[in-house]
């Protein structure tokens, strides 16, 4: 399955897209996975487990196995932004 997100969209505009590519997601759930929680990734250092991932999802084309999961999805997206923003966000501190 070929996810692709356009660089400029906010959260709920990647959890449509992610409920239409994957229709057993549903965007609610989509939303549900897309914060910290207990993620420990050092991009997330400090956040509160609330916060909504907005702006932290990279956006690119993406291809997962059809039993992708919400939080599949999300921690790829997160990570994607990590490796490719987090040395350039890691100089800028």
């Amino acid at each position: 399955m070929t996810l692709r997100i356009i660089d400029g969209w906010r959260l709920t505009q990647i959890a449509k897209e992610g409920s239409k590519v994957f229709p057993p997601i549903s965007t609610d759930a989509f939303l549900t996975d897309a914060v910290v929680g207990a993620r420990t990734d050092p991009i997330l250092k400090g956040l509160e487990p609330s916060t909504p991932l907005e702006g932290l999802l990279y956006p690119d084309t993406y291809f997962f196995k059809p039993t992708a999961s919400a939080e599949d999805v999300v921690t790829r997206l997160l990570k994607t932004f990590e490796e490719k923003a987090g040395p350039v966000l890691g100089d800028a501190t």
